[in-house]
């Protein structure tokens, strides 16, 4: 899957300065602040790296930054099989951030619903269809820490 995060990082902007071109900072990525996002129900990942990481890092004049990184993902999907194989099963993708508060940082999804998720036109799944529309809602989890 491609992950893309997009945020605002003022201290980024170089408008000012009267450069108007976005700069790729991909080497950069280990000196400036990325989300700590993670999947709560991953069971193995990987990010892609052959022949270089599969990584974009780009920052535009204003300090708007978009983030992009190919990942593979197996994650947990717990399913009702009674009706069986009659039945229909949806599996979540869950995603928050490990150690930041609301306070401190909030995933939202894109405004635009279509670019929320996308499938690739050769996407092919033995077995199971892909589905025809997808659901993204927001959550806030207290947790005990």
């Amino acid at each position: 899957m491609f992950l893309r995060q997009y945020w605002n990082d003022t201290r980024l902007a170089y408008a000012h300065r009267g450069y108007n071109q976005s700069l790729t900072l991909n080497s950069k990525k280990s000196e400036l602040w990325v989300p700590d996002l993670y999947f709560i129900n991953e069971k193995e990942g990987s990010f892609h790296e052959i022949t270089t990481p599969n990584l974009l890092l780009r920052v535009n004049p204003t300090g708007r930054v978009t983030y992009s990184q190919k990942l593979t993902v197996k994650l947990s999907c717990n399913m009702d099989l009674k009706k069986f194989p009659m039945d229909q099963q949806r599996c979540h993708l869950k995603m928050e951030s490990y150690g930041y508060t609301t306070e401190e940082l909030i995933f939202e999804w894109v405004n635009k619903t279509k670019d929320r998720v996308q499938f690739s036109d050769d996407l092919e799944l033995p077995e199971f269809v892909t589905p025809p529309n997808i659901s993204t809602e927001n959550r806030v989890v207290k947790y005990l820490t």
